[in-house]
């Protein structure tokens, strides 16, 4: 997509969308412990696939932002600095490399195998840093870590379809001339 001043201000707003979708997907949580499976997930999934890696990067660094200067935006309506500390700060890191990650993978290319290896990516992101986070902060054996990983691989599985699925409808209709919605 060529930038053009429309074309700047159309994405800033698709892109304040995924922000604000994001946190509404974090007030539906599945409580598992010291981390819920949340929404907030499928929404960087999904805009990541949509907005390409600038606008995705921004949409999920304003949410990561909001959150730190205390705005109720995170999971269970919480907000604040400390919460890149506690249990979710290394999934919170996550949200934003994983956004870039899959923007940069799935940017300019409408083929459904792209869309499910940048969603699988930018999933392993999530998690890595997740994982990685816990057991720093939680030193327990490594094999209760992965207990707690497949919770989130199964929710994922499922948001992952359900993103590569909306993001082969919703390009076409967001980007009706650009290579977004070439086959």
């Amino acid at each position: 997509m060529e930038s053009t001043p429309n074309s700047n201000l159309k994405m800033m707003i698709y892109s304040s969308l995924f922000t604000a979708l994001t946190i509404v997907g974090a007030y539906i949580s599945i409580p598992t412990g010291i981390v819920p499976v949340v929404l907030s997930t499928f929404f960087i999934y999904l805009g990541g696939l949509l907005l390409g890696k600038k606008w995705a990067i921004i949409s999920t660094g304003l949410y990561l932002l909001l959150g730190l200067l205390g705005l109720p935006v995170f999971s269970g309506g919480n907000g604040g600095f400390h919460h890149i500390y506690g249990p979710t700060g290394g999934y919170l890191i996550g949200y934003v490399l994983a956004a870039f990650v899959i923007g940069i993978i799935s940017e300019n290319r409408n083929k459904i195998y792209i869309d499910f290896i940048a969603l699988i990516a930018g999933s392993f992101i999530i998690h890595l840093l997740g994982i990685l986070w816990l057991k720093f902060q939680f030193p327990s054996g490594w094999e209760k870590t992965f207990v707690i990983y497949w919770v989130f691989i199964i929710g994922d599985s499922i948001k992952i379809i359900v993103a590569v699925s909306l993001a082969k409808i919703i390009r076409p209709l967001i980007f009706p001339t650009s290579k977004k919605t070439e086959n």
